[in-house]
């Protein structure tokens, strides 16, 4: 097989493990909105403090270019819902596309990137911390994709 097709059918799982990573980065931002909403409910927060525009007079001085997970307009949850729910079939779409051109046991593996790559956008869309456990964990998965991409032929 030729060597083109072979860099076109890993661009074609990371393009998987990239939709697929979006995919939960928007349902766990759903998540946290959800459980921010539920917390205020039983605190007898008032729902009312949705904003528009992002910036809110009583979130302080930390981070008042966007809003706390709480803010979020009902129209804000379903455009989470449903990109989410996008991405996840696009990804999904792909990932039938990969199998079609090889073999399950080399590419399901690969998709154990999926987990770096949330840790990632976690990190820099939620200011997510990494701790040393996260860092092996990373370690030990680049190294087994590694292993068992080096001799990886469509």
């Amino acid at each position: 097989m030729s060597e083109k097709y072979a860099m076109n059918l890993m661009l074609l799982l990371i393009a998987t493990i990239l939709c697929t990573s979006l995919s939960q980065v928007l349902q766990k931002r759903l998540s946290l909105t959800l459980l921010a909403r539920k917390s205020n409910a039983v605190n007898g927060v008032s729902d009312s403090t949705e904003i528009d525009n992002g910036s809110s007079s009583d979130q302080g001085e930390t981070d008042s270019n966007r809003p706390n997970d709480a803010q979020i307009s009902s129209f804000g949850l379903l455009f989470l819902l449903i990109h989410g729910v996008f991405w996840l079939v696009v990804g999904l779409v792909l990932w039938f596309f990969v199998l079609a051109e090889m073999e399950v046991s080399r590419a399901y593996p690969l998709l154990s990137l999926n987990v770096v790559v949330v840790l990632l956008l976690s990190v820099v869309l939620f200011d997510d911390k990494v701790n040393v456990q996260q860092v092996v964990g990373i370690l030990s998965i680049l190294s087994g994709v590694f292993l068992l991409s080096a001799g990886i032929t469509p």
